[in-house]
């Protein structure tokens, strides 16, 4: 049996009322009988979910389901579907400077963008633990959003990208099943610097990891298994490819990463450039996710 979003609002409300917090205020805005905004709150907002099965906020294909543009708020134990097709519409869209925003252990499906990470600017310190983001045309997407850390998610079945960043820096993608994605398991653009990619299994998806003009990111002990280009990059420097399984690779020789860079001058240059993964593992990790 489904708990509709006004039940759950009401169970939010009087959880408020019951712990007898008069200073704990906040907004939060119905645009439509299954979508909400929680705006704004001076205190922890914590929304619960009896069970992710059959906890469901049901976006009924307007707009974004779940937007969160208030700081320390947790949504754990739903499931969260059907936003509005438009390009940037989702099941989850987060908007504030310094979030600390906790997704967790919730299925997101059947939206434009699973879970949308949006203009934080600063540190952002969003989680994103322990989901399911399935059969979206994107699963999750992070523009102009730093620091955050994504962790021990299945992210399959997407028409395009598994995880895609633009301009987001220092995140954490840490841990995840990334598999049978339309488009690249994890794509990071336009100067997403300093991330972490660490312990994931990328999988029969159209590419594994594609770096484009972006810098200095760790990609370490992955098992990035029958992908159809397992790896790429596009005047992208100085990242590190360390003990990451390749299933492609032959031999007991270095597993090279072809890409391209730019010479800018009064005729630019595009030239083939090569990275290396030094000592690859020659069996996959044991990642249990």
């Amino acid at each position: 049996m489904t708990t509709s979003v006004r039940n759950t609002l009401n169970m939010l409300i009087s959880y408020i009322l019951i712990g007898n917090q008069k200073s704990y205020w906040f907004f939060i805005v119905v645009l439509f009988p299954t979508s909400f905004v929680i705006f704004k709150s001076n205190k922890t907002i914590n929304l619960d979910g009896e069970n992710k099965e059959s906890t469901i906020i049901d976006g009924n294909n307007k707009y974004h389901v779940v937007e969160v543009a208030a700081p320390n708020v947790r949504i754990s134990g739903f499931t969260i579907k059907n936003s509005s097709n438009g390009e940037f519409d989702a099941g989850i869209k987060t908007l504030s400077l310094k979030s600390y925003v906790k997704i967790i252990n919730n299925i997101i499906e059947n939206n434009h963008i699973g879970i949308f990470l949006n203009y934080a600017y600063e540190d952002s310190n969003t989680l994103v633990k322990d989901n399911l983001i399935q059969n979206n045309i994107q699963g999750i997407y992070s523009h102009w959003s730093n620091s955050n850390k994504i962790e021990n998610n299945i992210i399959q079945n997407n028409e395009r990208e598994g995880i895609e960043f633009i301009r987001s820096e220092n995140g954490n993608i840490i841990k995840n099943s990334i598999r049978e994605n339309g488009g690249y398991g994890i794509y990071l653009r336009g100067y997403s610097n300093n991330n972490q990619i660490k312990n994931n299994i990328i999988q029969n998806n159209s590419g594994g990891i594609i770096i484009d003009e972006s810098h200095k990111n760790f990609i370490n002990k992955n098992n990035l298994i029958d992908n159809d280009n397992q790896a790429y990059f596009f005047n992208a420097l100085f990242n590190k490819w360390r003990r990451n399984y390749w299933s492609d690779k032959q031999g007991f020789d270095t597993y090279r990463i072809k890409g391209f860079i730019y010479l800018l001058g009064l005729y630019p240059l595009r030239i083939p450039w090569i990275n290396f993964d030094w000592r690859p593992a020659s069996e996959p990790y044991d990642l249990e996710i």
